[in-house]
């Protein structure tokens, strides 16, 4: 009998499956991975498996003592649990198509493999970092489980769906209903701490507390609902809806988190930066409208529509629970020590503001027009000090976050956009840039989409003028990227729109010469233009390093390739836009296909347009290769592919942009849950090392924490300052302290606050022709001096450099090197200073401030790109076979060949005829080849003049290889001073390299920007 039932329960559930059978997905498997992995976790951290055997068992082996327990347990449960969540979702899907139809069931899987996400971050970040954290896991389990849970009671209770959309739109909003009110409780807690400052979380277990009372309310409620619902579905949406937009009235109070931290100095709790009441202004607006936009959608009843989660959801709340998440801690308010990197923030507004410096002709921003905004929201929000800076943060996070947000869905969709954006960082000083390309692009494309050739034609020149202006480098990447899409247009408007595109350009024309002749925007354009032209012919392959090199660097990763490989992976972007592109041409009936190509030709296009400005950065570190990567997975892929397939295959999309873009996404301020979570409401802060710049005579320098070395260097140079300059008269910095001229509060007299940005020889002769007009009375030459490459202003800045040594005197104020002009060294007595140095104390403080001895490998990457090199350089004369030789431990093989006989080989050049002095002849090129050692020979050059004899201050040494080698001699201030040089030696530094070698065609060349 017992044999007869169990024989007739598998006869119906055959027939069961055989009526209802999804057949295998992948998306079942997906999640059943997903579950195998982080269900055995949770049940490890929640009753603490013990490790080894040994916990269990007496008097086992030293061998089984060591074995671990869980390991094996693990993938023990690894492979029931797998079986057993694909068994449940198997089952699960035949009921939901028995009971709701197919449609339901698509969708329900659909939802499965879209709860996956964090676990797809989670798996995605143990590529770099093994640290096995486990939350992000968990955080799937659970939405799993609540779509598991939720989609069962939809089954069981046989809920009538109309389409697949209505139940996504009642099992997806119900699931993001409980997360969000999760998430919100903390933001609220937070943002509240900004009203009442005494109000905090004491710890993450409080966190933890809140977050976990406010997400059981919210799903018991839910639950509730779904079990004692009785009416049809459109009054459970009606439900679900209400609970929604509940929800979401939380959200907009993650405004008040604008507000930096509250302090506490003791028992003190205050607001620490100075708030200027424009603030609160912003922080209303912003909530009053996200109120206004939840309030309209209450009123028009978004559950009507069957689209309930594009309908229901508040693109302003999503932001504000977007921007809490995103948001950085303030901190108690410091002076950043990096001088040049915050004076590039510091300086631009400043400038505009107090000396009405014109962007890209008075001043060059280093990045663009975007360098401009941190200074202005200070100003405008704070008091403009250096540390209210850091306060604007939250604003700045705010605005590309909202902007970026509210675009990009328009393109891809609300959740998607949410996702991407949760993925991409928002405030590093390059991401800013990516996300605004980002918008600009998603407008050109969409309006390409949607408006007239000739009205596209026109936001195309002011969209593209406006962000060659915020950001010259990959504004003028856009704006080549999508000249395919303006060529069509163009084309298009002159076939049926003449006479319109006619009145547009002549128009144009009109406003652009108004504008030029009446306002700054003409120089501002034309030189955002000519810095784009300068800078990306050398500045962009400043910091490249052999990718050879690499593995020396990051020593701290095991598989350095795979490293190197992730974070220049953005090219692959590039790659799936071509094939897209392909896909389309060969099969141009296929749906979207006009919209595939106006989305993946500009994409492709940039991408690999910006593969010169990345690898022309190749240096350690994620770099700008990382950030290029993590742009491109978490922005760019998403918008082309959710642009190509839409709605079908975004659960699919989206898997595979949260895995690729989380890769790299912790390196540049993922959020992780255990950071969330621990976000603080107050910043304890012991009132130790505060400043006051308003005491010490520097009121930019505001209130904050200062580093004493730096704080030590200001006052110093704010002292020397102040006795030796006028009113209205400024100093220059070689520094590259940027910051020195916002904190000091003296303008830069040339185009860029740090010499280090000025590498074209255009920029340098418009900055010496700057200094000759008006040449300022002190240049400080050495004052910690920040040198990112290794070299000097003598190298990088070389123009800027010789006008310095050959028209300034050099004194020593403490430890501060100065550069002064000769009507104003008597000012610098009365601060101790001995202004009657000899010519070689003279250079010996020269030597202290600019001297390189060791070139490194520089004279081989000259002379390997002499070819290019060769225009820029003028001969100034020859040594032949005229010149005397003086030989020591080498004899004379032939012409230029010779051989290594002793212990010290050098040759002498006695060159007295050539009648040369070092400013008239800066470079040195000749031919050298090692022809037998072993080993790369080191070269040590010496010089020799009338006024000073060789030594070992005039020797400057670098490593050679065979070919052509350039030594820029003038970077050296004892050759750029010294007169008729009567002599020039060649030393082989270890001469077990070379025991034979030739040295030939030895010419001195002259820079060619600088006249004969």
């Amino acid at each position: 009998m017992f044999r007869s039932i169990q024989r007739k329960c598998l006869s119906q559930f055959q027939l069961y499956i055989k009526h209802n059978n999804p057949g295998f997905c992948w998306e079942h498997s997906l999640v059943s991975i997903v579950l195998s992995l982080g269900i055995p976790a949770l049940v490890f951290t929640l009753f603490k498996i013990p490790e080894t055997y040994s916990q269990l068992t007496v008097g086992t082996t030293a061998w089984q003592a060591q074995t671990k327990l869980q390991d094996y347990l693990l993938l023990i449960s690894f492979v029931i649990v797998f079986f057993l969540a694909y068994l449940l979702v198997y089952l699960l899907s035949c009921l939901i198509i028995k009971n709701n139809g197919s449609g339901a069931e698509k969708e329900f899987r659909s939802l499965l493999v879209l709860s996956t996400l964090p676990a797809w971050l989670w798996l995605s970040r143990l590529f770099l970092n093994p640290a096995f954290n486990l939350p992000m896991l968990f955080c799937a389990i659970v939405s799993i489980s609540l779509v598991i849970i939720f989609s069962a009671i939809a089954a069981i209770k046989k809920l009538k769906f109309s389409d697949e959309q209505e139940f996504i739109n009642c099992v997806g909003t119900t699931v993001l209903i409980i997360f969000g009110t999760g998430l919100a409780s903390i933001g609220i807690a937070i943002a509240m701490s900004r009203i009442k400052i005494g109000w905090q979380l004491k710890d993450i277990k409080s966190t933890v507390l809140l977050l976990t009372i406010t997400t059981l309310i919210s799903f018991l409620i839910l639950l509730l609902i779904w079990l004692y619902h009785r009416g049809t579905v459109s009054n459970l949406l009606k439900k679900i809806c209400i609970l929604c937009l509940l929800t979401q009235a939380l959200m907009p109070l993650a405004f008040l988190a604008i507000i930096p931290t509250p302090w506490q100095i003791s028992q003190s709790k205050l607001l620490g930066y100075p708030l200027n009441p424009t603030l609160a202004f912003l922080i209303a607006a912003l909530m009053s409208l996200a109120y206004f936009d939840l309030f309209k959608r209450i009123k028009y009843q978004p559950y009507i529509n069957k689209t309930l989660i594009k309908s229901a959801l508040s693109p302003l709340c999503l932001t504000g629970l977007l921007f809490w998440i995103k948001l950085p801690v303030i901190g108690v308010s410091s002076i950043n020590p990096d001088d040049y990197h915050n004076g590039e923030f510091l300086l631009p507004w400043w400038l505009s503001k107090s000396f009405s410096y014109i962007p890209f002709h008075d001043y060059t921003p280093a990045r663009g027009l975007v360098n401009y905004l941190p200074g202005f929201l200070a100003d405008i929000f704070f008091d403009g000090t250096a540390p209210s800076q850091s306060a604007a943060t939250g604003i700045l996070v705010f605005l590309f976050l909202s902007l970026g947000f509210l675009v990009v869905s328009r393109s891809i969709g609300t959740m998607p956009a949410f996702l991407a954006f949760l993925l991409m960082p928002v405030y590093n000083g390059f991401s800013e840039i990516d996300i605004t390309v980002t918008i600009v692009l998603c407008l050109l494309c969409e309006l390409f989409l949607k408006v007239r050739s000739a009205d596209w034609l026109v936001f195309w020149v002011v969209l593209g003028t406006g962000l060659i202006l915020f950001a010259p480098g990959q504004g003028g990447l856009l704006i080549f990227a999508t000249i395919p899409l303006g060529l069509v247009s163009l084309g298009r408007a002159f076939r049926r729109e003449r006479l319109k595109l006619l009145y547009y350009v002549a128009y144009g024309v009109f406003v652009a010469l108004i504008l030029a002749l009446f306002t700054p925007l003409g120089q501002m354009v034309f030189g955002a233009v000519l810095y784009l032209l300068e800078q990306s012919s050398i500045n962009s392959t400043a910091y490249g390093i052999p990718w050879s090199n690499m593995n020396k660097m990051n020593t701290d990763l095991p598989i350095n390739w795979f490293w190197e490989a992730i974070r220049a992976s953005w090219i692959v972007v590039a790659i799936i836009a071509g094939l897209l592109i392909v896909r389309a041409v060969l099969k141009p009936n296929i749906s979207e296909s006009k919209r595939l190509l106006v989305f993946a030709v500009p994409i492709a296009l940039l991408v690999i347009l910006f593969i010169p400005r990345a690898a022309g950065r190749i240096d350690p570190g994620p770099s700008r290769l990382g950030i290029a990567t993590i742009w491109s997975f978490s922005l760019l892929l998403p918008i082309l592919l959710l642009s190509v397939y839409n709605y079908l295959k975004k659960p699919l999309i989206l898997v595979l942009t949260a895995f690729a873009g989380g890769l790299l996404a912790p390196s540049f301020g993922l959020p992780e849950v255990s950071a969330i979570l621990e976000k603080p409401t107050i910043v304890a802060f012991s009132g130790e090392n505060f400043t006051d710049g308003n005491d010490i005579g520097m009121p930019n320098l505001g209130k904050g924490i200062v580093d004493g070395q730096q704080l030590n260097r200001l006052k110093s140079i704010h002292h020397v300052l102040s006795k030796v300059l006028d009113s209205g008269e400024t100093y220059l910095d070689l520094t590259n302290h940027n910051a020195h001229y916002f904190y000091l509060g003296y303008p830069p007299p040339i185009e860029a606050g740090a010499v280090y940005n000025l590498v074209h020889d255009n920029q340098q002769l418009r900055s010496v022709e700057k200094l000759k007009n008006k040449q300022p009375p002190v240049v400080l030459v050495s004052a910690d001096n920040m040198l990112f490459d290794g070299g000097t202003a003598a190298l990088r800045s070389h123009l800027i450099y010789r006008y310095v040594v050959l028209n300034y005197i050099p004194v020593k104020v403490g430890s501060f090197i100065y550069m002064v002009r000769p009507d104003r060294l008597a000012r610098f007595q009365s601060l101790g200073a001995d202004t009657s140095l000899s010519h070689e104390e003279q250079l010996s403080l020269l030597d202290g401030a600019f001297r390189m001895q060791d070139l490194q490998a520089l004279p081989i990457a000259w002379g390997r790109s002499f070819k290019t090199l060769k225009s820029q350089l003028r001969p100034v004369s020859q040594i032949n076979e005229k010149i005397n030789v003086v030989l020591n431990s080498v004899k004379r093989i032939d012409r230029n060949t010779y051989q290594v006989t002793g212990s010290d080989p050098y040759i002498v050049f006695l060159i007295d005829s050539l009648k040369l002095n070092g400013k008239d002849a800066g470079i040195l090129a000749f031919d050298f080849s090692c022809h037998q050692g072993v080993g790369q020979p080191i070269l040590n050059i010496h010089w020799g003049s009338k006024s000073a004899p060789r030594s070992e201050a005039t020797v400057v040494q670098f490593k050679a290889e065979n070919g052509k080698l350039l030594i820029p001699l003038d970077a050296a201030p004892r050759w750029l001073n010294a007169k008729s040089i009567n002599s020039i030696r060649f030393d082989i530094d270890n001469p077990e390299t070379c025991s034979t070698f030739s040295l030939s065609n030895i010419v001195f060349s002259q820079r060619s920007v600088l006249s004969p």
